[in-house]
């Protein structure tokens, strides 16, 4: 990426106001990442939204945080994640992120894979052995994709295995309310 790409980004996400701590579930967790970037937290409300590529319509509802954490000087980033689903028409077997900006998109990084659930909550931390090798690590995930909005959280059901509920991964300005 060249350094005028990162220059844009950075005026844009200082212009939409993404600075300061990430703020996750009810506690706070900083990251440094060397002063290059702003700490994002990032949210996906997740529905039947047919406007995602790659999506159909049903009644089905999530929401998801991610919560970045480390120090990408030592490149010990790692995020840690919270998937809510809900009204899933049969239970969840699996859920990612899919790239590039699509439900149906290549798989980044599983995120849930098991037996069925519904109306539950999902959690864990994404490292990078979890990341997809074409897209690098959990710094080239967050930074050269989710910033972004280039990340698919998509909920895998046996009613819609393609994808029952998804939604854009999109960063969240600290401070600020999203109901999600």
């Amino acid at each position: 990426m060249t350094d005028r790409k990162h220059a844009s980004r950075r005026s844009v996400l200082k212009t939409l106001g993404l600075g300061g701590g990430i703020v996750f579930g009810s506690g706070i967790a900083a990251a440094d990442h060397g002063g290059s970037h702003p700490d994002p937290n990032f949210f996906a409300r997740l529905s039947d939204n047919p406007s995602i590529p790659g999506h159909s319509k049903v009644r089905s509802r999530g929401r998801g945080a991610l919560e970045l954490e480390g120090d990408s000087n030592n490149g010990e980033l790692v995020v840690h994640y919270e998937l809510h689903v809900a009204n899933l028409e049969q239970g969840a077997f699996a859920a990612h992120i899919h790239g590039d900006g699509r439900a149906d998109g290549p798989i980044w990084v599983p995120l849930y894979e098991g037996g069925p659930i519904n109306d539950a909550s999902i959690s864990g931390t994404i490292t990078d052995d979890d990341v997809d090798d074409e897209v690098g690590g959990v710094g080239d995930l967050v930074w050269e994709e989710l910033v972004d909005g280039n990340g698919v959280v998509n909920v895998h059901t046996g009613f819609e295995p393609g994808g029952e509920i998804a939604g854009i991964v999109r960063p969240r300005p600290v401070g600020g309310w999203i109901a999600v």
